[in-house]
C-alpha cells in the first residue's frame, strides 16, 4: 500500500493529465459541416492541442507520411472523439492541408 506521501506526490501529475484530457475533449459538438477547409478542420478539431503545447505541433504532423496521420487520427491516443467526428472526406482534408504549404505558415 502506498504511503500519503508518495500518494500525495502523484496529484500534481494526475491533475495535469486530467486538464491535459479536458482541454482536448472541451469541444463534443456534432460532426462539423462538409464545406469547411482543410485549415477549418484543423482549426475546429486539432488546434486546441496541436497548437498549445499538449500534443505534437503543427510542424511535426506535417513530416508524416499521409498514412501515419490517417493512423494518427484513427488510433489517437487522447481524444478518441475526434475520429468520431471527422469522415473520411475530412480525413482527406485535414491530409491535404498539412500536406500544403498553407499549414506552414
Amino acid at each position: 500500500m502506498p504511503s500519503k506521501r508518495s500518494s500525495r506526490s502523484l496529484l500534481p501529475l494526475l491533475a495535469i493529465g486530467i486538464a491535459a484530457l479536458a482541454a482536448c475533449a472541451q469541444e463534443s459538438a456534432p460532426p462539423v459541416s462538409g464545406g469547411l477547409s482543410g485549415e477549418d478542420l484543423f482549426e475546429e478539431n486539432c488546434s486546441a492541442c496541436h497548437g498549445k503545447g499538449m500534443g505534437p505541433p503543427i510542424e511535426h504532423l506535417r513530416s508524416l507520411s499521409n498514412e501515419e496521420i490517417r493512423a494518427g487520427i484513427i488510433n489517437h491516443p487522447t481524444a478518441g472523439q475526434i475520429r468520431e467526428r471527422l469522415q473520411a472526406d475530412r480525413v482527406d482534408k485535414l491530409i491535404n492541408f498539412l500536406d500544403s504549404e498553407e499549414s506552414s505558415k
